[in-house]
Protein backbone atom coordinates (compact mmCIF):
# COMPACT_ATOMS: atom_id res chain seq x y z
CA UNK A 1 0.00 0.00 0.00
CA UNK A 2 1.23 3.47 -0.87
CA UNK A 3 2.43 5.36 2.21
CA UNK A 4 1.24 8.75 0.85
CA UNK A 5 -2.28 7.32 0.47
CA UNK A 6 -2.17 6.20 4.11
CA UNK A 7 -1.09 9.69 5.22
CA UNK A 8 -3.88 11.37 3.24
CA UNK A 9 -6.48 9.03 4.76
CA UNK A 10 -5.04 9.65 8.22
CA UNK A 11 -5.30 13.44 7.68
CA UNK A 12 -8.90 13.03 6.54
CA UNK A 13 -9.79 10.92 9.59
CA UNK A 14 -8.12 13.43 11.93
CA UNK A 15 -10.02 16.29 10.29
CA UNK A 16 -13.28 14.38 10.73
CA UNK A 17 -12.52 13.72 14.41
CA UNK A 18 -11.70 17.42 14.92
CA UNK A 19 -14.97 18.42 13.24
CA UNK A 20 -16.95 16.05 15.46
CA UNK A 21 -15.25 17.36 18.58
CA UNK A 22 -15.68 21.04 17.68
CA UNK A 23 -19.33 20.69 16.69
CA UNK A 24 -20.39 18.28 19.44
CA UNK A 25 -20.82 20.94 22.11
CA UNK A 26 -23.27 22.84 19.95
CA UNK A 27 -25.04 19.89 18.36
CA UNK A 28 -25.52 17.83 21.53
CA UNK A 29 -26.93 20.59 23.72
CA UNK A 30 -30.30 22.29 23.54
CA UNK A 31 -30.38 26.06 23.45
CA UNK A 32 -33.20 28.43 24.21
CA UNK A 33 -32.53 32.15 24.33
CA UNK A 34 -34.88 34.77 25.67
CA UNK A 35 -34.71 38.17 24.06
CA UNK A 36 -37.25 40.17 26.07
CA UNK A 37 -34.77 42.99 26.72
CA UNK A 38 -33.89 43.25 23.03
CA UNK A 39 -37.58 43.34 22.09
CA UNK A 40 -38.30 46.14 24.57
CA UNK A 41 -35.24 48.07 23.35
CA UNK A 42 -36.48 47.62 19.80
CA UNK A 43 -39.92 48.90 20.80
CA UNK A 44 -38.40 51.97 22.44
CA UNK A 45 -36.29 52.68 19.34
CA UNK A 46 -39.42 52.56 17.19
CA UNK A 47 -40.46 55.84 18.81
CA UNK A 48 -37.44 57.48 17.17
CA UNK A 49 -37.56 56.15 13.61
CA UNK A 50 -34.12 57.55 12.70
CA UNK A 51 -32.46 55.42 15.39
CA UNK A 52 -34.62 52.44 14.52
CA UNK A 53 -33.56 52.56 10.87
CA UNK A 54 -29.89 53.11 11.68
CA UNK A 55 -29.73 50.37 14.34
CA UNK A 56 -32.04 47.51 13.29
CA UNK A 57 -32.02 45.17 16.29
CA UNK A 58 -35.29 43.27 15.90
CA UNK A 59 -34.21 39.65 16.40
CA UNK A 60 -37.41 38.45 14.73
CA UNK A 61 -36.05 39.66 11.39
CA UNK A 62 -32.88 37.57 11.50
CA UNK A 63 -32.56 35.21 8.56
CA UNK A 64 -31.70 32.08 10.53
CA UNK A 65 -30.96 30.11 7.38
CA UNK A 66 -28.31 32.66 6.39
CA UNK A 67 -27.04 32.80 10.00
CA UNK A 68 -26.47 29.03 10.11
CA UNK A 69 -24.78 29.10 6.70
CA UNK A 70 -22.39 31.83 7.87
CA UNK A 71 -21.83 29.90 11.11
CA UNK A 72 -20.82 26.74 9.24
CA UNK A 73 -18.46 28.70 6.97
CA UNK A 74 -16.87 30.26 10.06
CA UNK A 75 -16.58 26.85 11.71
CA UNK A 76 -14.82 25.46 8.64
CA UNK A 77 -12.52 28.47 8.31
CA UNK A 78 -11.52 29.14 11.92
CA UNK A 79 -12.06 25.90 13.84
CA UNK A 80 -11.15 23.36 11.15
CA UNK A 81 -8.75 25.68 9.31
CA UNK A 82 -10.15 24.72 5.90
CA UNK A 83 -9.33 27.24 3.19
CA UNK A 84 -12.41 28.94 1.76
CA UNK A 85 -11.37 27.67 -1.67
CA UNK A 86 -12.71 24.23 -0.63
CA UNK A 87 -16.29 25.52 -0.18
CA UNK A 88 -17.52 25.13 -3.78
CA UNK A 89 -16.44 21.48 -3.91
CA UNK A 90 -18.00 20.82 -0.48
CA UNK A 91 -21.29 22.38 -1.62
CA UNK A 92 -21.29 20.26 -4.78
CA UNK A 93 -20.77 17.11 -2.70
CA UNK A 94 -23.53 18.13 -0.30
CA UNK A 95 -26.15 18.49 -3.07
CA UNK A 96 -25.39 15.14 -4.69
Amino acid sequence: MDFSFFLSVLRLVNKFIDACFVGSFFSLNGWKFHCDNMLSLNDSLKKDMADHEEFPIDVRTISWERYVEDYVVGLRKYALRDPLSTLPAARRKQTT
